[in-house]
């Protein structure tokens, strides 16, 4: 028999189209006020989404670093990298 828990994990999501102008709001909104942009290959730069969402969070005045590359379960080297 498994030990009694609770799990409480709170998400919101925001969909819809062009909902991604929103998100320099929704992370002052938070509170937050630098950005860590994670992706994956160059697809995220061949369709123009990297930079319009680094220049929708530059708008709001936001500190942003990007970190490209990243696989699914990255090895401990790329986890550094992004720190």
């Amino acid at each position: 028999m498994a030990n009694n828990f609770e799990y409480y994990s709170p998400t919101r999501v925001v969909f819809g189209k062009e909902t991604e102008q929103q998100v320099g709001k929704l992370i002052r909104e938070y509170g937050g006020s630098r950005v860590l942009i994670v992706y994956g290959g160059k697809s995220a730069i061949r369709s123009g989404l990297l930079e319009k969402t680094k220049n929708i969070l530059l708008q709001e005045n936001l500190y942003v670093a990007e970190l490209g590359g990243v696989v699914p379960n990255p090895h401990l080297e790329k986890v550094y990298e992004g720190i």
